[in-house]
């Protein structure tokens, strides 16, 4: 059964005000999430971009030996 009296005006705002902090800390770990996904997403492009730099060098060599040619 749901309880229907009036609240006291008081408890409405403690309500009010701790629904704005909730509020207000859940964006910041909503923005410091978007920084991360951003951060990350830079990171894999220079990983990408590492790998390909990799792939088109021609590795040959021995165990003493190797020579690197672009």
């Amino acid at each position: 059964m749901v309880d229907i009296s009036p609240k006291p005006l008081i408890e409405i705002q403690v309500c009010d005000r701790l629904h704005r902090e909730l509020v207000d800390k859940l964006r910041k770990v909503h923005e410091g999430n978007i920084a991360i996904a951003a951060s990350m997403q830079s990171l894999r492009e220079k990983i990408f971009s590492h790998m390909a730099e990799l792939r088109n060098l021609n590795v040959q060599g021995t165990k003493n030996q190797i020579n690197i040619q672009a």
